[in-house]
């Protein structure tokens, strides 16, 4: 019996759920197919289109430029990946509580992401 397990493109989307769908898949296709350690990045870079594909491909070029090595594990991307298309969605409505939030995630963005880990 053999069935086909294949890893979905993915485009860059923004919706939070959409990430780590695709995220869980991926991890479920690695372990379905044995993927080496050494093939998993690349694999995924693949699967990477439009702005997802873009933003991979800026990521490469500045580390190129700064001197640091190339993202050679699974889990160093999977980082990457949620550190830009990770953005838990806020439904604005008039309460006072929703004010407060939003001004909150304005400040939140406006903290360069290399920071914000140590916060």
């Amino acid at each position: 019996m053999d069935l086909k397990a294949e890893i979905s493109k993915f485009k860059g989307q923004r919706n939070p759920n959409d990430l780590l769908d695709w995220l869980n898949t991926v991890e479920r296709v690695f372990e379905y197919k044995d993927v080496p350690n050494d093939k998993k990045v690349k694999l995924v870079a693949l699967k990477l289109q439009r702005y997802a594909f873009i933003w991979w491909n800026n990521v490469l070029s500045k580390r190129t430029r700064k001197r640091k090595g190339k993202i050679r594990s699974w889990r160093k991307m999977r980082e990457k990946l949620k550190g830009n298309f990770f953005h838990p969605i806020i439904s604005k409505t008039t309460t006072p509580s929703s004010i407060i939030l939003d001004k909150k995630l304005r400040v939140w963005k406006s903290i360069p992401v290399s920071l914000r880990s140590l916060l």
